[in-house]
């Protein structure tokens, strides 16, 4: 069975005050369905932009990347962008909820990114699994940190994403919050989806199935 997020040969470089800095260096990572896998390593790695180029948002200066054997870079913008939408669901230690959308409305707004389309019932559904059934109609600013990032988990969910990708969700939360958050990583993979989770915290990433670390542009 064909992995369900595939990336071959990535590389990665950036100009720095001493010249190019390579950051990726040919990696290699294939995960299956029903997956969930944290990323760890030092400060400035390279883990968000491995991240960034494995949802579609980063394009890679060597290699392909494949969501559900899909090729994320494939067509033009509009195409690239769509696919994306489809496929993949972000979620970032900010939180980049609308604050003038209804905690609902926020999650409903998933869809216009892309995939199924979000109904009200579906949104308050997967808001009530992450405990926020009684702020549906709240704003963000009326909300916690760890209730904005359960509505930012609630959205990237909710449009029938096959693949979550996650900065540091935990980075800004108690643990409380933290563990809520970590139990629908949980809960998604096991209905099949795949979570790739970026992280600096032990703990954390002990709640994956697999970890990787990333190291002078590579794998281990």
């Amino acid at each position: 069975m064909e992995p369900l997020l595939q990336l071959q040969g990535i590389c990665k470089e950036y100009p720095g005050p001493s010249g190019i800095v390579s950051v990726l260096r040919g990696v290699d990572v294939a995960l299956s369905a029903g997956s969930f896998t944290a990323l760890l390593g030092s400060s400035g790695c390279g883990k968000s932009t491995l991240l960034s180029i494995a949802g579609g948002l980063l394009t890679p200066d060597a290699g392909t990347a494949k969501v559900n054997g899909e090729d994320l870079f494939a067509g033009n913008v509009r195409d690239r962008a769509r696919r994306r939408g489809r496929l993949v669901g972000f979620v970032f230690q900010r939180f980049h909820l609308l604050p003038y959308l209804t905690v609902e409305e926020n999650v409903m707004a998933a869809s216009l990114g892309g995939g199924e389309r979000v109904t009200a019932e579906a949104a308050r559904s997967r808001l009530d699994r992450l405990g926020m059934t009684e702020r549906l109609h709240h704003r963000p600013g009326q909300l916690s940190a760890g209730e904005q990032q359960r509505v930012a988990v609630a959205r990237a969910m909710a449009h029938g994403a096959k693949l979550l990708l996650a900065d540091e969700p935990t980075g800004n939360l108690d643990e409380e919050n933290a563990a809520i958050i970590l139990d629908a990583f949980t809960d998604f993979a096991a209905s099949g989806g795949t979570v790739l989770m970026v992280t600096h915290e032990r703990p954390v990433a002990a709640r994956a199935g697999k970890e990787y670390r990333l190291k002078d542009g590579a794998l281990i």
